[in-house]
């Protein structure tokens, strides 16, 4: 089902509506016309005294006038003035669907997903500040519509049968707009009817709101439900408490990490700031911070008064809530996956240094395996016992993570802090294989380990970064196999503990770190020597020599069976020549690594495997640098057709293309990755591989 109108910004381009606000505009100094002209019905009376007034409706402006109408009280536009949104045509068909989704709603265990939206409905939306003259409301009513409701009905990503929609406006208490709706077409249409009718008033109370929200998440708490809060205001809160602004600020942060804490990441919380630069917005980021203090995904969003901004903020909630979705489903897509209810630690809880009755202690016979050439490798853990902690303190797309310590016979923790992976869904427990769930992980692990080998000694072998470029290395992960008292025999992941204060994620476009200081003053310059002619046209030779064989063995693709790669060296021999060279001066820093990685296990490959989504700490303590990561995603992208060959979150040549849609080369990405022509007329020329990516993404689906 398609609408002439596709988004906010389009529907605010339209000169016809722009004409119509300025219209408006002028109209609003004209009381005498109103009164003259307009239509006037009774007003609400004067809170204070009982006095009666009149409304007076002219020219998309409502005016509020004393019994005698000879003076103003207060003004504001009419509803949707010059936003002219057109209405799905709602076919019997639709009709049909609503009420079979309706029936289906009403249990529970179907719901895919539940979306509790907070809109301000203050008296200050109703100024007139957005794109020539558009109330803020009004904006917010639109974006809604299009950009988030009808985007996912567009493209296919909400299901009327199982997802769920509820609405609540934020005035002197929450009120329940929409309760409960499915997902559809009809539920466009209501948004666009309050386009026109609703009319803001009044405060802005954060809490009560925030109240009305947490009861409607809570009302289904089915594990397989995937959550999303969105709360936007113009401002700050408008609750008037004896504590003032500050126990607001800290009742509202309180909620929202009830909620986080009880759904943890099935939960996500966007707090959009849609008010002019300059206001406060202090209690918005506390929302926002609070939901990833326990374990929920936070987003704080400023769009100042821009219809873009607002538009693309609606459009970024609304596929997080998509990925939410699918991370809750099987891999065979047949049914939702349950999320196991498991406590979780407080926020800055201190590292306990002995045992204490926050543990599970494990004794013997307790199993250590390890992933291997062949397998699975096994022995047993001799005169030690292994304790868990109770609470989880961090939660991934797959699993829970605890704190794991080796415990000698005294009851004393002994060796280096460790910590236990274990799935999240509860039905990977019911697997008879213990190591099963965790064997695609320590696979994935141990195959970007040894790209890591071969990045690490193509890096040193540039000229000038021996001794000073950092390394990359992937964390050594063991499967532990204990009793537990309620489950059974279980298998634990069990890995070295990073430091959770130094834990970031390298995933912006050019590869940077967000705020960690090694990174910002760690830059690295390098003279990367060119070689001469001669030299570039004998790399050229065995590069194409390389490249035949490569292109030989991408046909045998999937033949071994496990999904491993061709691990084949490029033409990183040519960077050695330090003969004859052109002295270019060439610069990187640490920022650049991570992602520089990333790309080299794609051309190291064959064009096989990419690694990415890194993550874990940098140890600025050894020299050079290294980079201790986890939980790598390789995408694999197989010819003969199989799918997620490393595990649930491999998109194949979906992922590989995801990538470089927004990778950006660095200085060491184009030395790692640069590929020589042929010598013309005397001179040395060579051609970075990203020269051409774009040309490669466009055929990604006929390649190997």
């Amino acid at each position: 089902m398609e609408t002439n109108s596709t988004s906010l910004v389009t529907v605010l381009s339209s000169a016809h509506g722009r004409q119509r606000r300025l219209e408006r505009n002028i109209g609003k100094r004209d009381l005498q016309a109103a009164i003259k002209y307009g239509t006037r019905e009774p007003g609400h009376p004067c809170p204070r005294t009982g006095e009666r007034r009149w409304r007076y409706t002219f020219a998309d402006v409502v005016y509020v006038t004393d019994e005698e109408g000879r003076k103003e009280i207060t003004s504001w536009p009419a509803p949707g003035c010059g936003i002219d949104v057109e209405k799905v045509l709602i076919t019997p068909e639709m009709r049909a669907n609503h009420k079979e989704a309706l029936g289906s709603i009403a249990k529970k265990a179907n719901w895919t997903s539940h979306t509790v939206v907070v809109v301000d409905q203050s008296g200050s939306m109703r100024k007139t500040d957005v794109a020539d003259g558009v109330m803020r409301a009004d904006a917010v009513w639109v974006a809604l519509a299009l950009d988030f409701v009808g985007q996912q009905l567009r493209v296919g990503e909400a299901e009327a049968a199982t997802d769920v929609f509820s609405l609540i406006g934020m005035r002197g208490h929450g009120e329940v707009l929409l309760h409960q709706r499915p997902v559809d077409w009809i539920l466009y249409n209501d948004l666009i009817d309050l386009l026109r009718v609703s009319t803001p008033s009044g405060p802005g109370n954060y809490v009560p709101a925030l109240d009305k929200a947490e009861n409607l998440l809570m009302s289904n708490q089915c594990g397989s439900c995937a959550l999303l809060l969105l709360f936007l205001s113009d401002g700050r809160p408008g609750d008037n408490v004896a504590g003032g602004s500050a126990l607001t600020h800290w009742q509202a942060a309180c909620c929202v990490k009830a909620l986080a804490s009880r759904f943890r990441r099935r939960l996500t919380v966007g707090a959009i700031a849609f008010g002019p630069p300059g206001e406060e917005f202090g209690t918005l980021q506390a929302i926002a911070e609070a939901s990833k203090e326990c374990g929920s995904d936070g987003h704080f969003i400023a769009a100042p008064l821009c219809a873009h901004a607002l538009s693309k903020a609606f459009t970024s909630l609304s596929s997080t809530l998509s990925n939410t979705r699918t991370e809750l489903t099987d891999v065979n897509g047949s049914h939702q996956r349950k999320v196991r209810d498991v406590p979780r630690e407080p926020s800055g809880a201190l590292d306990d240094e002995m045992l204490t009755e926050s543990w599970f202690l494990y004794v013997r016979p307790i199993t250590i395996t390890r992933w291997g050439p062949q397998g699975w490798e096994s022995e047993p853990l001799e005169r030690m016992r292994v304790a868990m902690k109770k609470y989880v303190f961090g939660v991934g797309a797959e699993r829970l993570v605890r704190k794991f310590r080796l415990v000698n016979e005294n009851g004393a923790f002994v060796g280096p802090k460790l910590v236990a992976k274990e799935t999240q869904f509860i039905g990977d427990l019911s697997n008879g294989d213990l190591k099963a769930f965790h064997s695609i992980f320590c696979k994935t692990q141990t195959q970007a380990q040894m790209l890591a080998t071969k990045f690490n000694d193509a890096v040193s072998s540039l000229p000038g970064t021996a001794w000073s470029a950092a390394q990359i290395r992937f964390l050594e992960c063991s499967v532990y196999m204990v009793h537990d008292q309620n489950l059974g025999r279980i298998g634990l992941l069990v890995e070295k503990m990073l430091d959770p204060q130094r834990y970031k994620k390298w995933k912006s476009k050019k590869g940077s770190v967000s705020s960690q200081a090694d990174l910002e003053s760690a830059a690295m310059p390098t003279d990367a020597n060119f070689g001469s002619a001669s030299s570039n046209h004998n790399s050229n030779s065995n590069s194409n020599s390389s490249n035949s064989n490569n292109n030989n063995s991408s046909n045998n693709d999937d033949q071994d069976g496990d999904g491993s790669a061709d691990l084949r060296p490029i033409d990183n021999n040519s960077n050695n020549n330090s003969s004859n060279n052109n002295n270019s001066n060439v610069q990187f820093d640490l920022a650049d690594v991570p992602q520089a990685f990333s790309h080299f296990t794609y051309r190291h490959t064959n064009r096989k495997m990419l690694v990415c989504d890194l993550q874990g700490a940098l140890d600025s303590s050894k020299y050079p640098p290294v980079f201790e990561l986890t939980d790598p995603v390789i995408h694999y992208s197989s010819v003969t057709g199989r799918a997620q060959v490393y595990g649930r979150r491999d998109k194949g040549r979906a992922g590989i293309n995801e990538f470089f849609s927004t990778h950006q080369c660095s200085e060491l990405c184009r030395q790692l990755n640069r590929r020589f022509l042929p010598p013309s007329r005397g001179q040395p020329l060579y051609i970075h591989a990203s020269l051409s990516q774009s040309n490669n993404n466009k055929n990604f689906n006929n390649k190997d």
